[in-house]
């Protein structure tokens, strides 16, 4: 007896396993109904209206803000220089050099151009127009500046307006009596002071302090080496200011043989002492207001003169020359 072969059992509740179903498409849009051409030009009547309503409102409240009623002016014309306008033609620029400052502004701005002034400081001062830029010869955009440069007016030109003169007053009838006439002006007076018996040092400053100037004389006297003698003008006189008295100086008992006495004018008070020591003289010295600054520091007037005797020793009197107050 042949054993049938043997098979797994097939279980009863087994579970049939079946493919999984793809996914379930989504249902397709419904197809879109076409315009109504009626409901949209509704749309556009009414946005279109809501704007003119928009506009007049906001005309009303800018021609009626606050009660006034305002006015808008449009200015046509050429374009100004630099504006971007293509549509401006070049002017002529006029000629205006030898004009008054005026009439060449009213020529310019006829003209459609600008007029800019500018005033130099060197040239003829008549007022007048000496240059301009651009010249005559050239073309400019309408708006653009022409520089104008002006000579600084001095006197009026028969270009030029003048203001009407103002009547005259009426005159009037008086009588005056004429004013006396100033007395020339004096000199400044100076009084002589009393030097005598004094030393020449002394002497000479007395009388440069007083106003007077001095003049030495050299004379035989027994008396000490420049002494003052005599004078020749007594003590009290009055004289002109800056006038010369001479005085006689003491020649020292003859114990001092002459020298002649050196040219020192125009030179320095250090080149004046080396001179005079030079000579076997001494120098003494006053001061003298001078006008010219030249004569400032130098010596302007000595005495004795240049050529003159004096002993030896003796002391020259100089001058020298300081600013006049």
């Amino acid at each position: 007896m042949t054993t049938p072969p043997q098979e797994w059992p097939t279980r009863a509740d087994a579970t049939l396993m079946q493919p999984a179903l793809p996914p379930a498409a989504p249902p397709p849009y419904p197809p879109e109904e076409p315009d109504s051409p009626i409901g949209r030009g509704m749309l556009l009547a009414l946005v279109a209206l809501a704007l003119a309503v928009a506009g007049a409102l906001a005309g009303w409240l800018l021609t009626h803000r606050g009660g006034s009623t305002q006015t808008t002016t449009v200015v046509t014309g050429a374009a100004p220089a630099g504006s971007g306008s293509s549509g401006a033609q070049p002017v002529a620029v006029p000629q205006v050099v030898g004009l008054t400052r005026q009439a060449a502004v009213i020529k310019i701005g006829s003209a459609g151009l600008r007029p800019r002034i500018e005033v130099r400081t060197t040239g003829p001062h008549d007022g007048l127009v000496a240059e301009q830029r651009p010249p005559s010869a050239q073309r400019a955009a309408p708006g653009s500046a022409v520089t104008l440069l002006l000579d600084p007016p001095i006197t009026t030109t028969p270009n030029q307006k003048t203001a009407p003169a103002k009547p005259a007053p009426p005159q009037q009838t008086t009588t005056t009596t004429a004013a006396p006439v100033p007395a020339p002006r004096q000199p400044a007076q100076a009084t002589v002071p009393d030097v005598t018996g004094r030393s020449e040092q002394s002497g000479v400053d007395a009388l440069a302090k007083a106003g007077v100037l001095a003049s030495l004389v050299f004379v035989p006297s027994a008396d000490d080496l420049g002494t003052v003698e005599a004078q020749s003008k007594q003590p009290g006189t009055s004289i002109p200011a800056q006038s010369h008295v001479q005085i006689n100086l003491s020649g020292g008992d003859g114990k001092f043989p002459p020298e002649n006495v050196p040219d020192v004018i125009g030179q320095t008070l250090r080149d004046a002492v080396s001179t005079l020591n030079g000579a076997q003289l001494r120098l003494i010295y006053e001061q003298l207001p001078v006008a010219s600054r030249a004569d400032v520091g130098k010596v302007v007037q000595q005495t004795p003169l240049a050529g003159a005797k004096a002993p030896q020793h003796a002391q020259v009197l100089v001058y020298v020359g300081v600013a006049a107050h």
